[in-house]
């Protein structure tokens, strides 16, 4: 029995090795330098202000040249498999495992298309297709998030868009909504599908949809009966984006409705 245990330990340990050696040589070549570093050291940062502004300051220097690295990071999925070797390894103190979780990479490379902002047309194609493929939901939404920071030039991406408005997961819902708002969809499109939302079940999907709607003004007069409805919602956040989207796309409806 004693002899299992060092075996064991040795074969886990391979194995995690081989996973994570194989992801990282995958994520860093070819990879962007900046100030000597690889880009992904930059963007793998600790959430603080001054790490996220220097983040910020070494996107700007990649510029575009940043893209490709963005996009591997958006695809990066830990694995059931994976994830239980590393809370084994993380279990005992004879080796200290340093992994950067997916879901961190996917919100840093989001962080980077805000800042690359529409200079990233050109990735729109590839955000789109990670969308579809739905990797796992931080990946979807962060490449949701992604088109919507690039704004009207990402007009391609509506059409699946407008599918994942109706994603199981209620957050690649709500960045959907949010991303049509923000890339000026059609309000011939975009209206009808952020009306729809107004009766989702789940409250934060129902709150960016006011808040959507709100952004489209004037363009959104079509769902001014439903937000009507809406001011009688259960959820008091979203009562209150109601009144506000209400007060901006039609005044007198809002006044109507008796919204101050």
């Amino acid at each position: 029995m004693g002899k299992r245990v060092p075996v064991a330990l040795a074969v886990a340990f391979a194995a995690l090795a081989g996973v994570l050696q194989w992801e990282t040589l995958r994520l860093r070549e070819p990879e962007p330098l900046v100030d000597g570093r690889p880009l992904t050291s930059w963007l793998d940062n600790n959430g603080s202000p001054e790490a996220e502004r220097q983040a910020s300051r070494a996107v700007e220097k990649a510029g575009t040249n940043a893209i490709p690295t963005l996009l591997r990071m958006l695809r990066q999925r830990d694995s059931a498999f994976k994830l239980k070797l590393i809370e084994w390894a993380q279990r005992q103190s004879f080796v200290k495992i340093h992994h950067t979780p997916a879901w961190v990479r996917n919100e840093g490379a989001f962080a980077a298309f805000m800042v690359l902002g529409a200079r990233a047309e050109s990735a729109v194609p590839a955000l789109t297709e990670i969308c579809e493929r739905e990797i796992s939901w931080p990946s979807q939404v962060g490449a949701v998030r992604s088109l919507a920071a690039i704004g009207p030039t990402a007009e391609a991406a509506v059409p699946v868009l407008l599918r994942a408005t109706t994603n199981s997961h209620f957050l690649v819902r709500a960045e959907s909504l949010n991303a049509l708002a923000r890339i000026q969809a059609k309000p011939e499109v975009a209206v009808p599908a952020l009306t729809r939302a107004l009766s989702d079940p789940n409250g934060t999907v129902r709150f960016v949809a006011c808040n959507s709607l709100a952004l489209l003004r004037t363009d959104a007069q079509q769902a001014v009966p439903v937000l009507v409805k809406s001011l009688r919602d259960p959820d008091r956040e979203v009562q209150l984006a109601t009144a506000r989207a209400l007060g901006l796309i039609d005044p007198e409806a809002a006044a109507r409705a008796g919204v101050n």
